[in-house]
């Protein structure tokens, strides 16, 4: 379906504005197809953050919760969420197009700051800051053992 959308992008799409100037599709398609590759990348990208909170979920069942591979899953979500944000932001600021195929005419293009994918750069922040957390407290947790540990040897 997606690469029959692709083979008719001249009629789709007839026209584009990069970087402030406008260019025929059919003249120069590659920078459409860039920006919807690069656009379902950052869709791949949240897929595979929330396949690390899966991940995260079966540990938990198994009641390791400050296990290395949490707070490695925690940070990879982080970075995932971040890193899908950023190229959403450079697609957005770079490309702008109106899509005929659809009745609702589709922009993409920072016209309202609220339009931006924020939601994203703010839970993949809330993940790295989460994955500091969860080792602060596995270090913690480990000192806390060792010294029980020492307390029973001088009892």
């Amino acid at each position: 379906m997606c690469f029959d959308l692709l083979n008719q992008l001249e009629l789709r799409v007839p026209s584009y504005r990069l970087f402030g100037t406008f260019y025929k599709t059919s003249e120069s398609s590659l920078p459409i197809y860039i920006s919807t590759i690069l656009y379902f990348t950052t869709y791949t990208l949240i897929i595979l953050s929330l396949l690390s909170f899966y991940s995260i979920i079966e540990e938990f069942k198994e009641q390791h919760f400050f296990s290395d591979k949490v707070i490695y899953c925690f940070k990879r979500m982080g970075w995932l969420l971040c890193i899908s944000f950023s190229i959403k932001l450079i697609i957005m600021g770079s490309i702008k197009y109106q899509d005929d195929l659809f009745v609702k005419t589709f922009t993409m293009g920072v016209n309202n700051p609220f339009e931006m994918p924020i939601i994203i750069l703010i839970f993949g922040l809330f993940f790295l800051s989460l994955s500091k957390a969860f080792q602060i407290a596995k270090i913690q947790k480990e000192e806390n053992t060792e010294l029980r540990q020492e307390n029973e040897l001088t009892i």
